[in-house]
């Protein structure tokens, strides 16, 4: 086996412990890490750059096969590596050292790599400890009787064996033979010894196997595709942050949307775009903790009466969004510029006062009573719609060129004002609903009058772009009008003649004001699939779903994107986006078929 230079977007494992994550390849490559938290400066970043990134290897010298699995109902990756000469198992992970997913220590953390020898007798298993910190440098190692230890960096790596280092201390091998297993801890935060390394790891593995399937033993979902559903759950479960409830678009920054172009973004973010496909899907789902957490998270973003309400955030109080370019990685197969921070922040989007008064409407409907706090929060927001609606703003798709009327933003100042209304008048709460509903119902005619095609009587993206948008494919979802009106028929209908591609959808193809292409975008084939679901058009819908399925990664993991050509995942990974639309895709299409 050939360890190529990029290795395929979707072709990586996903480990964490609900602080960061880590990425691994088949070959036993950690190419992605950011230590302590999701936002904090990589260490190790070989996906973005395989000379200048840094990885952190275990494998077999002249590897002839490798496969990666999670163990059943958790985040724990394992891969059986064969050579010539033997085989091992190694199994990845990142402790959840507390049972409410908390860690002893906010800025420590460890990722524990078990290798035991399944064949052979004294082979010899390679390591490569490469740790870049801070988006690329250069580090000293020191390798001490913990093990190895960067002298600028807190990262240790200790082991039960003993690991011949080479000169330089980057490159090292131990040796085992059939039954014999090595355990090899990097801790990050600080450089203490593990006392009873094999004792610690063995409890450590035990709980967090543990953690998994407890967790996942909440999912009330039993339909269809139970399983696709469930490893959806967990990997969302891996992007949600638990100093703070906040749940990250994806773990990782600028792979791209398209190969050897330019549309590389960080989404180690919160988006507030996301609250309420996020609380649809683990309401439903039995994920109560997860919705109450994300939801508290948003109340606590609630700006002060005349502030600007950015559309993504932080995962903590410390500002990471400041877009800059990394000129020291050439990017994921020579896609750069590389970014961190996400410029978007600062851009006007007016859907995500619908989306966030949604999300909360969403949180009541299943039971949790609205408080005075929360109240004041959705009837800021709904006024800030009666004020706003009419403005032009950078839409759903965050574009960067001229702002426009988006048919997708007033729709969402619809949803705002509707849901803020039903919210109020149900729990008794007092707001100028007169004025409300008068606005809501002007928002529905414009839509109507000034953002349907007057020919073919279809959604189009805004009356200033008369095109399909895949995100008008919500309208029915949302209720704004019945699924089978003509208007959402011939909505359904024109964004497949415009957007599809051997089924799968692209958001929109008109100018944007970026260069280069994208690839179709994931979560919007989940959507047509729940419009034709909803429109009685299942055959047609359950060939799509089938065909979603198929480009899963091998781990049922997706991308943001894909390359319909070549069936290429493109875009940042695991992405949240592409996960809730396959869970409510599902369940929606699961109803509509009957009975397994």
């Amino acid at each position: 086996m050939e360890d190529a230079e990029y290795q395929p977007i979707n072709s990586y494992g996903v480990i964490g412990d609900l602080h960061t994550i880590a990425l691994i390849d088949r070959y036993g490559s950690i190419d992605w890490g950011c230590f302590p938290i999701f936002d904090s400066p990589s260490s190790f970043a070989k996906i973005l750059d395989t000379n200048r990134g840094g990885f952190f290897k275990v494998s077999l010298p002249n590897l002839t096969s490798s496969k990666l699995s999670y163990i059943t109902d958790t985040n724990v990756l394992a891969n059986s590596m064969s050579s010539a000469t033997g085989a091992i198992e190694l199994v990845d992970y990142m402790p959840i050292l507390n049972t409410d997913g908390t860690r002893d220590v906010e800025d420590i953390g460890y990722i524990c790599r078990h290798i035991e020898c399944t064949k052979g007798i004294d082979i010899s298993v390679q390591l490569v400890f490469d740790p870049k910190p801070n988006y690329g440098e250069t580090v000293t190692r020191n390798n001490s009787p913990l093990g190895c230890t960067i002298k600028e960096y807190p990262i240790t790596l200790q082991s039960s064996h003993p690991i011949r280092w080479n000169e330089e201390g980057k490159t090292g091998t131990l040796t085992l033979s059939h039954g014999d297993s090595a355990r090899i801890v990097m801790s990050f935060g600080h450089t203490t010894k593990i006392d009873n390394l094999v004792n610690w790891t063995d409890m450590q593995v035990y709980n967090t196997r543990q953690y998994w399937e407890r967790w996942l033993n909440q999912c009330l979902y039993k339909g269809r595709w139970r399983r696709v559903i469930e490893r959806s759950a967990l990997a969302l479960k891996l992007l949600a942050f638990k100093p703070t409830g906040a749940i990250l678009a994806a773990p990782t920054a600028s792979l791209p949307e398209g190969i050897g172009g330019s549309r590389n973004w960080d989404y180690r973010f919160s988006w507030l775009r996301d609250s309420a496909l996020i609380l649809g899907a683990l309401l439903p789902l039995g994920f109560v903790l997860e919705a109450t957490e994300y939801a508290n998270w948003i109340i606590s973003k609630m700006p002060a009466k005349d502030d600007p309400m950015p559309i993504l955030y932080s995962i903590t109080e410390k500002d990471t969004t400041e877009e800059l370019e990394l000129p020291q990685f050439e990017g994921y197969m020579q896609s750069s510029p590389v970014r961190i921070g996400n410029a978007a922040k600062d851009q006007v989007q007016l859907d995500v006062y619908g989306e966030v008064i949604d999300s909360l409407y969403l949180y009541t409907i299943y039971g949790h009573k609205p408080d005075q706090e929360m109240w004041n929060y959705i009837a800021l927001l709904a006024n800030r719609i009666c004020a706003e609606w009419q403005k032009k703003d950078e839409g759903i798709w965050e574009v960067r060129g001229p702002k426009a009327h988006f048919t997708y933003s007033k729709l969402m100042c619809w949803v705002g004002l509707d849901r803020a209304i039903k919210i109020g008048e149900e729990h008794g709460f007092s707001a100028d609903f007169p004025m409300w509903k008068g606005q809501c119902a002007i928002i529905h005619a414009f839509i109507l009058s000034e953002c349907v095609d007057q020919e073919k009587q279809y959604l189009m993206q805004s009356p200033e772009h008369r095109v399909a948008d895949a995100s008008n494919l919500l309208a029915p979802i949302l209720g704004f009008l019945p699924p089978n009106d003509p208007i959402m028929i011939n909505t359904v209908d024109q964004t497949i003649e415009q957007l599809s591609d051997d089924l799968m959808v692209y958001r929109y193809l008109n100018d944007d004001g970026l260069e280069g292409h994208e690839g179709t975008f994931n979560i919007c084939t989940f959507w047509l699939i729940e419009a034709l679901a909803l429109q009685g058009r299942v055959k047609q819908a359950h060939a799509i779903m089938n065909k979603m399925l198929e480009l899963a990664s091998d781990l049922g993991l997706y991308a943001e994107e894909t390359d319909a050509a070549k069936k290429q995942a493109l875009g940042n990974f695991p992405q949240a986006f592409s996960h809730l639309g396959l869970i409510n895709a599902a369940a929606i299409l699961n109803m509509r078929l009957g009975n397994p």
